[in-house]
């Protein structure tokens, strides 16, 4: 499964119930594939916006840069796709839109 967690495999599904389930159990809402990529990813990827919003009260963090195959943040990954709610959901919960790529 590539490292997918319950809360991944879970991202394109509309309801946030399975999800609030698995949050109790105490999962950690930041983990990473093996591509790098954490619950809050996928929900940009599958267009899932009331779980991600649900994730970022209960502390899943869109700003952690992923030190695996694609190096990237959910913030990124907002950004990349073109996804306006994820962006501005995270511009909401603080994101920082000065900070630059290693490119510049």
């Amino acid at each position: 499964n590539g490292g997918q967690t319950a809360l991944t495999l879970i991202a394109d599904i509309k309801e946030v119930e399975t999800a609030r389930l698995i949050v109790k159990k105490k999962v950690d809402l930041n983990h990473t594939c093996d591509q790098g990529l954490s619950a809050l990813s996928y929900c940009i990827l599958f267009t899932n916006p009331i779980l991600a919003d649900y994730l970022l009260k209960k502390g899943a963090q869109p700003f952690n840069k992923i030190e695996k195959e694609l190096n990237v943040s959910p913030f990124f990954v907002g950004i990349n796709r073109q996804c306006l709610w994820a962006t501005e959901m995270f511009c909401d919960h603080g994101a920082n839109v000065y900070i630059k790529s290693e490119n510049g």
